[in-house]
C-alpha cells in the first residue's frame, strides 16, 4: 500500500486482479483518518464491500449523505456525476472497476465523468483488472501494475451447435448433468426472468429423465436463481452480497450486476456457461466472482 500511494499522480491508474486487495486498501486507508471517496459500478458492490461499515457512509437510489461532514462515501457513477468536487476536501477519489465506465450502459454519464476527472484537483485513482478506456481518455495517467500469481485451475471448452434452439437444450442437459453429479452451475445472461423461467423447466426435465440417478444427495428440485438488480432484497441476493455464498441455489443465472465486487466464496466446483457474445475482459470478471474453489 505504501508503495503504490508514493507513486500515484494526479490521474492513476491500479490495474491488478481479483483477489489481490484493491478494496482492503481503500478500506485501510479510510481507517487511518483520510477523507475518502469511493465509487462503485452497482448498488451490490456497496452492499458487499461497505454497507455496515461505521467508517463509511454510502449513496445510492434515494439514499443521500452530507458530502461535507462524511469523512468517507461511497456511492455509485451515476451519483458521482452530478457532484462538484472542488470544495468537498477529500484527499482521495477512488473508482473502483473502472472499465465499467467505458461499456455501454454509463455512456449517458461517461463523457460528465471524464471531464470531472481530467479537471479534478483530488488525486483521481481508477482500479481495474481489466482496463478498457482508461488509457485512451487519460494518456499521462501513471499506469501502476500490481502482478499476483492465480494457483486456480481455469479450463475453457467451446461447443459448437447447429442453431439456437439446438445450443439452448444442449447447454441446459449439460447444466442438468453438473447438477446431478453434485457441481454448481454459474450462468452470465442479461435475458431477464421468463429465460430463467425457460431455463430452470429444461434442466429440470433433464435431471428427471436423464440424470435422476446421477443424484448425489437425492435432491430435488432443482434450485434456479437470478441474481439482477431488479431482485435486489430477495433472500439469496442478501446471502450471496454480505454472506458470500449461493446457499442451496444449483444454478445461479446473473445478470452484469454480478459482473464485478461480489465474492462468492463456496468450496464448490463450478462450471460457468456463456452463450451470448461477451467480451473477454467480462468473461475473467464473472469467473473471478469464484473465489475459494
Amino acid at each position: 500500500k505504501k508503495d503504490i500511494l508514493s507513486h500515484l499522480g494526479q490521474i492513476t491508474l491500479i490495474e491488478a486482479g481479483a483477489g489481490v486487495g484493491k478494496t482492503e486498501m481503500v478500506k485501510s486507508i479510510a481507517r487511518e483518518g483520510k477523507r475518502v471517496l469511493m465509487i462503485m459500478p452497482f448498488t451490490s458492490t456497496i452492499k458487499s464491500k461497505v454497507e455496515g461499515d461505521d467508517v463509511w457512509d454510502y449513496s445510492y437510489g434515494n439514499r443521500k449523505v452530507d458530502l461535507y461532514k462524511s469523512q468517507c462515501i461511497a456511492m455509485t457513477i451515476d451519483k458521482f456525476s452530478l457532484l462538484e468536487l472542488k470544495d468537498a476536501a477529500f484527499d482521495y477519489v477512488f473508482i473502483d472497476e473502472s472499465h465499467l465506465l467505458f461499456q455501454s450502459e454509463y455512456r449517458p454519464v461517461m463523457s460528465k465523468v471524464i471531464d470531472m476527472i481530467k479537471h479534478s484537483e483530488v488525486p483521481i485513482i481508477m482500479m481495474s483488472g481489466t482496463p478498457i478506456g482508461e488509457t485512451v481518455f487519460f494518456p499521462e495517467l501513471v499506469h501502476i501494475r500490481v502482478k499476483k500469481d492465480d494457483v486456480r485451475k481455469k479450463e475453457f471448452n467451446v461447443v459448437l451447435t447447429e442453431d439456437e434452439s439446438s445450443m439452448f437444450l444442449d447447454m441446459c442437459r449439460s447444466m442438468a448433468r453438473d447438477v446431478c453429479e453434485g457441481r454448481r452451475v454459474l450462468f452470465p445472461t442479461n435475458k431477464g426472468s421468463l429465460y430463467k423461467e425457460q431455463v430452470q423447466a429444461a434442466i429440470q426435465y433433464f435431471c428427471d429423465e436423464e440424470f435422476h440417478e446421477r443424484m448425489s444427495d437425492g435432491k430435488f428440485p432443482v434450485v434456479v436463481n437470478y441474481y439482477k438488480k431488479s431482485n435486489v432484497g430477495d433472500e439469496f441476493m442478501d446471502s450471496i452480497n454480505k454472506d458470500k455464498t449461493i446457499g442451496k441455489t444449483d444454478v445461479l443465472l446473473c445478470s452484469n450486476y454480478l459482473s464485478v465486487g461480489v465474492d462468492i466464496n463456496d468450496r464448490y466446483v463450478f462450471s460457468v456457461y456463456l452463450n451470448d457474445l461477451w467480451l473477454a475482459q467480462e468473461i475473467e470478471q464473472f469467473a473471478n466472482r469464484l473465489r475459494s474453489n
